[in-house]
């Protein structure tokens, strides 16, 4: 596996615990049989966007679409399922949560795989970041203390 791969690996890792707590805390728990990342989505791909940037200082952004305007994450059977993820500048797309769609739980790709359409436009992000960021943040926070990524107090200086 990739260096990028070991990473997203440990983060999923890390992620886990943190999307059922979140889930015991909403009362969102899974369903038998439905993978836990299951809505975590949003969540989890700006927490990536955050976790990746600090890690290796690149621009990470998270990216998405919905299936009404044409978006998203194809599913096996090739239907779009609205979805988040998280891509770099150079096109580098990372997802710790396909395996809510029937995918690996884990994958790392081109912005060129035909299993992202990407059809949210920045101002439909920029809107949606608001209600995800926070927790985001707060997991980058436990991230750093954990030492899995970079003191967080470092990068705003």
């Amino acid at each position: 596996m990739s260096a990028l791969g070991d990473t997203a690996s440990e983060l999923r890792s890390f992620l886990e615990p943190l999307w059922m707590l979140r889930r015991t805390l909403t009362g969102r728990l899974p369903d038998a049989g439905t993978s836990c990342s299951e809505g975590m989505c949003g969540f989890s791909a700006s927490f990536v966007a955050l976790a990746l940037s600090a890690i290796d200082g690149g621009e990470w952004r998270v990216a998405g679409g919905w299936p009404q305007s044409g978006g998203g994450i194809a599913c096996p059977r090739r239907s779009l399922r609205a979805h988040f993820w998280t891509v770099s500048e150079d096109g580098i797309v990372v997802d710790l949560t396909a395996d809510q769609f029937g995918h690996p739980g884990i994958i790392v790709t081109g912005c060129n795989d035909p299993r992202y359409v990407e059809s949210f436009t920045a101002e439909e992000i920029e809107r949606h970041l608001p209600k995800v960021m926070p927790l985001a943040e707060e997991w980058l926070e436990i991230a750093s203390t954990d030492g899995l990524v970079p003191s967080v107090h470092r990068l705003a200086a």
